[in-house]
């Protein structure tokens, strides 16, 4: 696959809030792909082995995950730092190459007061994954 969305053959149709954690199996991931769906927007709780195993489900599908993870995603009370950040950068690191990995989901409709903290994180994660 290439790494720029923009050099693909691919027009994302993506299923929104689509399957996550033990629901990323095969057969789902499968049956996401046969009705034309190319993203997943997915959500994967725990560790670094948790999110490879969905990435590799969803790549061998043929579908790609808009991924939400607890290390990047910015919720209100959350606060980005360093420790923080070194662990959303830990895991950008381990996944950013991976061919199943469309994006990272930072956050649904943020409030403007939000907006500084998505910002930090996007500018964290785009300079470690130039993608």
């Amino acid at each position: 696959m290439a790494k720029n969305v923009l050099d693909e053959s691919i027009f994302p149709i993506v299923g929104w809030a689509g399957p996550s954690d033990d629901m990323i199996r095969p057969d789902v991931m499968a049956r996401m792909a046969e009705a034309g769906f190319t993203v997943s927007h997915s959500r994967v709780n725990g560790d670094l082995d948790a999110v490879r195993r969905a990435l590799d489900i969803a790549a061998e599908s043929g579908v790609r995950l808009l991924l939400a993870h607890e290390s990047w995603f910015v919720g209100d009370a959350d606060v980005f730092t360093e420790a923080r950040l070194a662990a959303v950068g830990e895991m950008v690191d381990a996944v950013k190459d991976h061919p199943g990995l469309y994006g990272y989901f930072l956050r649904d409709e943020p409030r403007y007061d939000q907006f500084p903290k998505l910002a930090k994180v996007h500018a964290f994660i785009s300079e470690r994954d130039l993608y």
